[in-house]
């Protein structure tokens, strides 16, 4: 009779923000396909999503934004839109600090510091909509606040990694660093890209999110028409370019294939974890880190450019050609 209770206790401990929940969540996928699931509904879709997410937003910066939610959560005055707009503030300061940093280490190791503040206050910002999304009159959905996020990410990124290529080519005078500099930007924006339709596609195939997450083209149109009818021409035009995004993300990323919800979960939560190296929190940290990291060793600059530009388009490149892996595939 003790047995269940334990399972239970432990069951409810598995939070979104909480390591334990991304660990557990590896161990409850095994499990599930070998025995009857220990998790519940909403734990489950809470632990997919945590997956999905990434250990870095787990582990690092889901505990740095904790203590600024819990400051944030009961005062109301503070909204997500102040949040979010630190973030990109801080960001935006990170990136003018390694533009002139090229001969100021100080400038590229506070550079650093405030790239994490712009990841933390993001992620606060999302969790304070999402908490405040019951709220009358709110529009904060689920969808609105994974654009903000990501529209943050991309603009902190493409500026973060400009002035980084500034730096680095200051700090060894060569042109060519500008070169790596620029396959660095626009590979980072098609990674950030088409992790979000990964870890859409992921999310809906383990069980973990309704199937009407997954937006449809002709959904998006009719948000456009509607807009127009109400003569809001500036919204119509955002779902028409939100609309022409989705599209190309789809073209990217095949979509997970159909069947068992716990064979997809078990069989590719390792693909997922390797797509969560493209997201926008993990360019961020590594963009973040090698600023930190170059005030004492220069160099640090140009190897993340590297690292952006080749390791992670050949990752790229290989998740692609892989797709997804089904149980047919499999045998």
């Amino acid at each position: 009779m003790q047995r269940p209770k334990t399972r239970a206790r432990r069951a409810r401990r598995i939070l979104w923000f909480s390591p334990s929940a991304w660990k557990t969540g590896v161990r409850s996928a095994s499990a599930a396909a070998s025995s009857a699931p220990a998790l519940t509904a909403q734990q489950r879709r809470a632990t997919i999503q945590a997956e999905a997410d990434g250990a870095l937003r787990a582990m690092i910066f889901g505990p740095a934004a904790r203590p600024i939610l819990d400051f944030c959560r009961h005062r109301l005055f503070i909204s997500p839109v102040h949040l979010f707009a630190l973030s990109l503030v801080a960001g935006l300061f990170a990136a003018l600090f390694l533009t002139g940093g090229g001969s100021h280490p100080l400038l590229r190791f506070w550079a650093g510091i405030f790239l994490l503040g712009a990841a933390v206050l993001s992620i606060c910002g999302g969790e304070l909509a999402a908490s405040r999304s019951q709220a009358p009159g709110t529009v904060w959905s689920t969808t609105t606040i994974r654009i903000v996020q990501g529209g943050i990410a991309a603009v902190v990124a493409f500026f973060a990694l400009a002035g980084a290529t500034r730096a680095a080519a200051v700090i060894d005078d060569s042109f060519w660093i500008w070169l790596v500099g620029i396959a660095a930007m626009a590979s980072a924006g098609l990674h950030a890209l088409s992790f979000d339709a990964a870890r859409t596609e992921y999310v809906i195939g383990a069980g973990g999110g309704a199937a009407e997450s997954r937006e449809t083209l002709l959904e998006l149109s009719i948000r456009a028409h509607e807009a127009l009818l109400r003569g809001n021409s500036l919204r119509a035009d955002f779902w028409r370019h939100y609309a022409k995004l989705r599209r190309m993300q789809q073209s990217l990323v095949s979509r997970a294939p159909q069947g068992s919800a716990d064979t997809f979960w078990r069989l590719n939560r390792r693909r997922m974890i390797a797509w969560t190296l493209l997201s926008g929190d993990a360019q961020l940290f590594f963009i973040a880190v090698a600023a930190v990291v170059s005030a004492f060793w220069p160099d640090a600059l140009l190897v993340v450019l590297w690292l952006i530009a080749a390791a992670g388009n050949a990752l790229f490149g290989i998740l692609l050609l892989m797709g997804w892996k089904s149980a047919k595939s499999r045998g």
